[in-house]
């Protein structure tokens, strides 16, 4: 389930690192020049993120934290999708960012206490996830448009959730 996990994870953030700004100017309606701000809203996060995670660790779990952080990125992309505002889009895309944020470094940890082969293959299933996400994204915005593929992110984020909740390997 670890390189389920992976998968999804890597499809969540390749997807929403290179389709965000395109979300601000067609979704929130902003201009070219302001468009970034969400993505550097939800890079910074993410980045935050990372930083301070494994000090919550060992307060939390790798499981709980992941868990409950992908609920709060679906939230937060709901939210901008919800609510298209400057303001909101940024909420909730530093909602996002902060939310996914752990789910690599975790997942990676948990595999690599398995041992090499598993991380490898954890590992691997991450990349195809991202590799494979961006096709898949690009077709669901030609046909449900942006909000449509930014709603299949908010999914993929609660199927995380939900195979999180259930990894035993996360809970060690």
């Amino acid at each position: 389930w670890l390189g389920v996990i992976c998968f999804l994870g890597a499809t969540i953030e390749e997807s929403v690192t290179n389709w965000v700004a395109l979300f601000f100017t067609d979704h929130i309606g902003t201009s070219d020049g302001i468009a970034p701000a969400g993505y550097a809203a939800y890079a910074g996060s993410l980045l935050m993120m990372r930083l301070v995670g494994d000090r919550l660790k060992p307060r939390y779990g790798a499981q709980k934290l992941i868990t409950a952080g992908t609920i709060t990125a679906a939230f937060g992309v709901a939210l901008a999708i919800m609510i298209p505002t400057f303001w909101i889009g940024l909420i909730g895309f530093i909602a996002a960012g902060a939310g996914v944020a752990l789910t690599f470094p975790m997942v990676f940890s948990a595999a690599g206490r398995e041992g090499a082969t598993a991380l490898a293959s954890v590992a691997t299933m991450g990349y195809l996830g991202g590799m494979v996400s961006q096709p898949v994204m690009g077709t669901l915005v030609d046909h449900v448009e942006l909000s449509g593929g930014f709603l299949f992110l908010v999914a993929v984020m609660l199927m995380v959730a939900l195979l999180s909740w259930k990894a035993e390997l996360l809970s060690k």
